[in-house]
């Protein structure tokens, strides 16, 4: 079956070994897709981020001819370095956009050529959060599913209730993630009377607005404003972070990253994985009745994904509809014999996938078990069509 595809976007004068790195949590769940370009590379990509170099360099003599010029008495010289000055730093300035116009227009063209059906997801930092911005805002024809930004430049007022009215389907929901130690962001906001579409909404998150942007209390719990108006843009500060801490390890984008990109709370979803591991080290240690405590109470309680039933009601349901696409249940096997099977292989599947989750090039089989419709589904199917074992 295909995956949804995720495409992943880095920054300036980059190091892109976080995309690779990502990519592998991301695998047996997605196709992780890395955008990449080079046209801000080394040391001074993030000044051609914002205006070409050389005609910034004749900027920069000419205010300084200029300036001397002036203390020297000769007028004319300091005139006509003046006048350099005017012309060659605003049409910088503009050559600068050009180049971020033309940057988004590679990336909608490779988006274009690598998914040809369906909205991608998409993992943004830095630079490539504008490039996802300005597409978002201005191409009708390119549309977005799950886009988790981090560390964004984009400002702080972007446009997103417009967006939202006049075009729902261009993106289906917004995760800001913003460090208060983000000093490249702060930087931008210095100079941003230089470039109007840049901004700071990777140091203070987007505006709140109540209908459209809401700011998490942290970067793991629910959103309370949401209780009331669901809204499809959210803040989620990280507090201490930096710039450069975009991929912290693979529990960060397991933690947190997939949980979004699958439309689940993290919060709930971390601590139910954490319960099924608890469960299963109880189970393989033999302390049965905190195992079953553990367990009863997870399959009494309700989930995002047990669509308002409890997990045990959840589970049966899986296993009725099952029967009613047409494939039968073996001669002798109930549906509750399979709930209650499934008691005990949920949290062994559970916590075999967490493991896997975080190795380098994991088993996409076993961590795929992560996502708690494909446990449940594969803990169904290992009751009802055990594993032959062969004995000779």
């Amino acid at each position: 079956m295909a995956k949804e595809i995720v495409v992943t976007i880095h920054g300036v004068n980059p190091d892109r070994g976080w995309q690779p790195a990502v990519a592998e949590v991301l695998r047996p769940h997605f196709d992780p897709i890395a955008h990449s370009y080079h046209d801000y590379d080394r040391i001074f990509g993030p000044v051609r981020a914002v205006s070409n170099i050389w005609l910034l360099l004749l900027s920069v003599v000419a205010l300084v001819v200029s300036a001397v010029a002036s203390v020297l008495g000769q007028c004319s010289i300091a005139v006509v370095a003046a006048g350099a000055f005017a012309f060659a730093f605003p049409l910088g300035l503009f050559l600068g956009w050009l180049h971020r116009v033309a940057s988004t227009r590679r990336l909608v063209k490779h988006i274009a050529n690598k998914v040809e059906t369906g909205s991608p997801h998409v993992i943004a930092h830095s630079l490539g959060t504008y490039l996802v911005g300005r597409v978002i805002r201005k191409d009708v024809s390119c549309t977005f599913a799950n886009v988790l930004l981090i560390s964004p430049v984009l400002p702080r007022d972007f446009g997103w209730a417009e967006i939202v009215r006049s075009r729902p389907r261009s993106v289906r929901n917004v995760r800001n993630e913003f460090g208060t130690s983000d000093w490249v962001v702060k930087a931008v906001g210095r100079i941003r009377w230089l470039a109007r579409d840049l901004g700071t909404a990777g140091d203070g998150g987007f505006l709140d607005e109540p209908e459209f942007v809401h700011t998490l209390p942290n970067a793991l719990e629910p959103c309370p404003g949401c209780a009331t108006h669901k809204v499809r843009v959210h803040n989620a500060p990280l507090h201490e972070y930096g710039h450069s801490d975009v991929f912290l390890g693979r529990r960060h984008a397991r933690e947190l990253w997939l949980p979004f990109l699958w439309g689940f709370p993290a919060d709930e979803l971390n601590q139910y994985l954490e319960d099924l591991r608890t469960a299963a080290e109880a189970l393989r240690n033999g302390h049965w009745i905190d195992a079953q405590d553990i367990i009863d109470r997870l399959f009494g309680a309700r989930f995002t994904w047990t669509r308002g039933q409890s997990l045990s009601e959840f589970v049966a349901s899986m296993v009725r509809s099952r029967v009613g696409l047409g494939i039968a249940l073996p001669a002798g096997l109930s549906v509750d014999q399979i709930v209650s099977e499934a008691k005990l292989l949920l949290p062994i599947v559970t916590a075999d996938a967490l493991v896997e989750a975080v190795r380098p090039n994991p088993d996409e089989r076993i961590a795929c078990a992560l996502h708690p419709l494909t446990a449940i589904a594969r803990v169904i199917e290992h009751v009802v069509d055990p594993p032959q074992i062969d004995c000779r």
